[in-house]
């Protein structure tokens, strides 16, 4: 198909509680969210997130990864695929541009959850003012508009389930594993003992990876990072609040049959596997300790990782 024929990417701003917002602005790490969208917006399009009052600027740039579908409640539901901007936008500098001012699509938010930006020269100047000096953001707005991303494996189970209610302030509640990964892999980076995957031009998502099995089954390894101190290796941390060798808890047994697949995935590169929980077995250290993966615990929020 020429490019001339393909559809055309709808721009659209959806606007974050102060909550969400400020959850964006906490750290520049990708990520991928369920989202209420716009009903007539389509997979692929592009959106900007704008924190309202008292935020009041624009916080990450995004993609949508499936068509909207409508959840529990009245609203429509998609993924998207965020790119947390290196700094916020303030709105005041978009409603004092000569071109952004009376754009359609970029006039100061009053109300509703999202709206359409408009093509035209305030849309290009808006994008523009939107990643000057953060590399990062334009390369994957580039990449998103361009159609030469590929697009992460997401379920839509969870969106036909979902209904909005205010988001938690430290964000998934304490208990839930997913919270855990989060400050894992933000304690791994900060201490330099790994990189984020796009510091080494590695396109996809470090948390939740979907990885496949040789016999085409579908896996999810919890944190996949660059290793800061060995060239051409990868991370692989299962992580666990509990670590058991029980079903279901053990981290050793799912990190060995997630580094097959991520080897398949990713070719030519070397995976080192650790496994990093509050709390450890006895017996979960001895397997590790044969199987020569790394343990490290870690508190209740996935900070002060020390040897297990």
């Amino acid at each position: 198909m020429s490019k001339s024929a393909e559809p055309e990417l709808s721009y659209w701003r959806y606007i974050a509680g102060v909550e969400s917002a400020d959850q964006l602005r906490a750290s520049r790490r990708p990520r991928i969210l369920a989202w209420t969208a716009a009903p007539e917006s389509a997979r692929g399009d592009i959106v900007v997130i704008y924190g309202k009052s008292p935020v009041q600027a624009y916080v990450a740039v995004a993609r949508q990864c499936h068509d909207p579908i409508e959840g529990s409640g009245d609203r429509h539901w998609t993924w998207l695929q965020i790119q947390p901007l290196k700094e916020g936008l303030a709105e005041t500098r978009v409603s004092t541009g000569a071109r952004t001012r009376d754009h359609r699509g970029l006039k100061k938010p009053a109300g509703g959850s999202y709206n359409r930006i408009e093509a035209g020269a305030g849309r290009g100047d808006f994008l523009r003012m939107l990643t000057s000096g953060d590399n990062v953001a334009r390369s994957r707005l580039e990449k998103w508009s361009g159609g030469r991303s590929p697009y992460p494996h997401v379920s839509t189970a969870e969106l036909r389930k979902a209904w909005w209610e205010p988001p938690e302030r430290d964000g998934l509640s304490d208990d839930h594993e997913q919270s855990l990964s989060d400050g894992v892999a933000s304690a791994l980076v900060c201490r330099r003992d790994a990189k984020w995957l796009d510091e080494g031009g590695i396109d996809d998502y470090y948390l939740e990876m979907h990885l496949k099995t040789k016999d085409g089954r579908d896996r999810y390894a919890d944190i996949v990072l660059l290793d800061a101190r060995r060239g051409g290796t990868l991370i692989l941390v299962e992580v666990k609040k509990h670590a058991r060798p029980t079903a279901g808890h053990d981290p050793i047994s799912q990190v060995l049959t997630n580094q097959k697949a991520l080897r398949r995935k990713h070719k030519g590169w070397r995976v080192r596997c650790v496994a990093v929980a509050v709390e450890f077995r006895q017996e979960t250290l001895d397997q590790a300790k044969r199987d020569n993966v790394e343990c490290l615990r870690c508190d209740a929020k996935g900070g002060c990782l020390r040897p297990a």
